[in-house]
């Protein structure tokens, strides 16, 4: 949470969004490929920049910086939203570039 360059007395606020981690054994093995990070990029012609494999994760939504007096309300509709859906299994055929392609 950044609280850098706030008035006293302001609002905390927390860059939120709802996400899935992955399974430590598929954040092991993506996590693998920075070593390849330059090939990768030259291969796809694209600027590829990896983040550290524990931190490795789909964002279904990005929230963006959410008032911290919101969180309890936020993650009660959350759950309320969630409640009953079955668990979730993703695989991917191929890659996508998309707002920029040559952006990371």
């Amino acid at each position: 949470m950044d609280t850098k360059n706030k008035p006293s007395g302001a609002a905390r606020t927390r860059r939120l969004f709802v996400g899935t981690f992955l399974k430590a054994q598929d954040m092991e093995r993506l996590g693998k490929l920075k070593a390849d990070e330059a090939a990768l990029s030259d291969y796809w012609q694209r600027k590829i920049r990896f983040v550290p494999a524990q931190k490795l994760h789909l964002t279904w939504l990005f929230l963006g910086q959410v008032d911290e007096s919101s969180l309890d309300p936020l993650l009660e509709k959350l759950g309320e939203a969630v409640a009953g859906f079955p668990a979730l299994s993703l695989s991917f055929e191929s890659a996508a570039f998309w707002p920029f392609p040559r952006g990371p």
